[in-house]
């Protein structure tokens, strides 16, 4: 069990999608990880057509089109980049689900309270209980996840962190991002 401030590897993330019993679910888990959006956001939005095998810079990589959040209508639609060509891995579980549909199906045509309870019930099994921070027990923490991620596998900064999730300045990054000093002392290699 991990402890309550504790993110996973992404090779963990992947175990625990594999072991879901369902795999809309599995894959709900995985793309609610790998763009780092809030569950709104993926939920009766994204359709299988809005997934696109983009090559870039000699490398593919998924774009999901048109992700938006319904939370700051402010906000413009962003398409979320995915580096396939690392988390093929990840991406894998989506595609294998993403095949069943047709190109006008919604992925996810399930209530806000069912996909919580589909993600509550598979983190809380895993993870222990934060008595600090509510989000970091269910839907959100994929979030908390993807972006501790960017930072410690991918090196992103604070600048790169406001690209990616679509934020109008970097404050969220301190909530978001979960450091250990391990993470800290590899910044000196």
């Amino acid at each position: 069990m991990l402890e309550h401030d504790e993110i996973p590897g992404q090779e963990e993330l992947y175990q625990i999608a594999k072991e879901m019993n369902h795999s809309r679910n599995s894959a709900l888990f995985v793309l609610t990880y790998l763009t780092g959006a809030r569950i709104s956001e993926v939920l009766k939005r994204v359709k299988k057509k809005n997934i696109k095998i983009r090559k870039m810079r000699g490398k593919d990589y998924i774009v999901i089109e048109r992700l938006y959040t319904a939370k700051r209508k402010k906000h413009p639609l962003r398409n979320q980049v995915i580096p396939i060509h690392k988390e093929m891995f990840l991406w894998k579980i989506v595609q294998d689900y993403a095949d069943t549909l047709k190109p006008d199906d919604i992925l996810f045509p399930i209530s806000y309270q069912r996909s919580w309870q589909i993600l509550s019930k598979v983190i809380s099994k895993y993870k222990e209980k934060s008595t600090t921070n509510k989000f970091m027990n269910a839907c959100h923490y994929l979030r908390h996840c993807r972006n501790t991620h960017l930072v410690t596998i991918y090196d992103f900064n604070d600048q790169d962190l406001v690209k990616f999730n679509a934020w109008s300045d970097s404050k969220p990054a301190t909530t978001y991002v979960h450091l250990r000093s391990l993470d800290i002392a590899r910044k000196f290699d």
